[in-house]
Order: C-alpha cells, then structure tokens, then sequence
C-alpha cells in the first residue's frame, strides 16, 4: 500500500508476470518474455533510513522520492551532486513531506533543487472533484498519456494533493508541463547542472488519488523516467 511499492510495480511489472508464469497460471506469458520485459527497469526500493549506508548514487540512472519527509543534510547533498552529474530525480510528496526541507533544498551552486515550492496542502471537500486538464500536458514525457482517446487519465480524480508555487516568470528553467483543472501546477520541471528534476503535486500511492488504478499510470511513470534517464 506504499507509494514505493505502487512505482516499483509499475516501473517493473514484468516482475508481476513473472511470478505468475513461475507459477504457472493459466494464460501466462511464459517466463522468458516474462524476465525480458521486467529487464527494462530493475527499480530497487530503500528505505530512506538506509540512505545513511549508500556511499554513492552512481550505480543509478534516475532516483524517485515517494512520500519522503525529507533526507539528512549529508545524503540531501548528495543526491543534488547526483543529479548536478547528470542523473534524473522525480519528486512526489505526499502528506508526509516537509516544505521546509523541500522549499530550503539547494544544490552545491545555491540553486533550489525542487522545480517549484510547496505551499501548502490541499485537501478536497467531500463531493468535491479536482481533475487533471488534458489539453495543458505539454511537457513531453506526458505526450504518450495526454491523448483522451487513448488514455484514462481523464477519469484521474484527487483528493488530496499539494498547491505548488507557479512561479516560472521568476524562474525561467523551471516549465510546467501539465496542470490541474484549477489552473494549479501539477508537474514541474528543471534542469540542474547537467541533470534533470521534475515534481508532481500529488503523491504515487492511492491516499491522494487514483492515479495508481489508472491503465496509463504504467505508461505515465515509464515516460517520466526515460525522460529523467535521457530527455533526448
């Protein structure tokens, strides 16, 4: 039920067929095809305790906070050089996040690390909708899944989600590539040094929305880390 848990599978859901054909469920792709398609991302899952044991994240192509609170000063540091060398971070807070460690993250030249800030969190009256704007997905790792005829992230609905600063007038490398019907950012992204962060207002798990039962939300987060990995 963990937002980790929610993006490891997605990421890898090959992982998924493989046990069933392992087990040989009726219908099942056999192991093989199973293993390739569950090659094409290998997530690794961590706790953020472990984090303090991680000498380097070198051995990683893209890194993805789910509902972290926030890091040491030690790894914060760490993770920015990371990605100042070139690697990918997607940000997804959720209701444990701190804005002050969010807001306050710089990386080793003194630029904010996070796209845009997180002002505070919005929680939808019951009744109430808030939907993504299909027609605002610009950002190109969303071109797959802004297409109404072929995706359901139209049915996409949040509950809970964070109001991010729209402040690209004072921050011209910060775009933002899609937005909730409100008119309030829903993903954000920047370069920094010579890798990438991108941010959502909303978390990978099912506590803010529904996005984890959408079919595009596999499509959705595989475009996303390509991006991150290779924006060419």
């Amino acid at each position: 039920e963990r937002a980790s848990s929610f993006a490891a599978l997605a990421l890898a859901p090959g992982s998924l067929a493989a046990s069933w054909a392992s087990a040989g469920a009726a219908g099942s792709s056999s192991t093989s095809d199973a293993a390739a398609v569950a090659d094409l991302i290998d997530p690794e899952v961590r706790a953020v305790a472990s984090l303090a044991s991680l000498e380097s994240y070198a051995p990683y192509d893209a890194v993805i906070l789910c509902d972290v609170a926030a890091l040491a000063p030690s790894q914060a540091r760490m993770l920015a050089g990371f990605v100042e060398a070139g690697g990918g971070l997607l940000l997804a807070p959720g209701v444990r996040a701190d804005p002050l460690f969010y807001n306050g993250w710089q990386g080793t030249t003194g630029a904010p690390v996070a796209p845009v800030r997180l002002v505070q969190q919005v929680v939808v009256p019951d009744g109430g909708q808030v939907l993504p704007a299909l027609t605002t997905f610009s950002h190109p790792a969303l071109r797959v899944v802004a297409d109404a005829k072929q995706s359901d992230l139209g049915s996409l609905v949040f509950s809970r989600y964070w109001q991010l600063s729209d402040n690209t007038s004072r921050e011209p490398a910060v775009t933002i590539g899609a937005r909730l019907a409100t008119g309030e950012p829903l993903l954000a992204a920047r370069q920094l040094g010579q890798g990438s962060v991108m941010s959502l207002a909303a978390s990978l798990d099912s506590n803010g929305s529904n996005l984890p039962s959408r079919q595009a939300f596999v499509a959705l987060l595989h475009e996303i880390i390509y991006h991150l990995v290779d924006p060419g």
